[in-house]
């Protein structure tokens, strides 16, 4: 789009086409000290990344200001579940808005260090 004058384009096409006007997400990670690492309740490491930030927010884009909900999480979870594979585990919070309860998953690897994969708003009780 270059050479394309911006106040001709409208939509994201007006993001791609001004070099003043970043998507969201590029200000985000801009703003958030990512990579950020969080202790959970048992010692381990949990590392939450600017890409897996922008994974939980392009599918629920309701999580945009809950960011530090999502790390808080699995840090001092309400309640925990293991996961559908071995080296996954369930980190849940008790939140007000926009769901009731916000749940985090986290893979595991072998030196116990772990990974914040999505996060996603519940209605219902884990």
């Amino acid at each position: 789009m270059a050479g394309v004058d911006p106040r001709q384009v409208v939509g994201a096409d007006r993001r791609r086409a001004s070099p003043h006007l970043r998507p969201w997400s590029d200000l985000r990670s801009a703003e958030m000290a990512l990579p950020r690492s969080i202790e959970d309740p048992s010692g381990r490491q949990v590392v939450l990344t600017a890409e897996r930030c922008k994974h939980i927010v392009a599918g629920h884009p309701e999580l945009e200001k809950h960011e530090e909900d999502v790390a808080r999480a699995a840090q001092a979870p309400t309640e925990t579940a293991a996961g559908r594979e071995p080296d996954e585990e369930w980190f849940y919070s008790a939140m007000p808005a926009p769901s009731r309860w916000l749940k985090v998953v986290v893979v595991f690897d072998r030196s116990a260090s772990g990974r914040i994969i999505t996060a996603f708003p519940r209605r219902r009780k884990p």
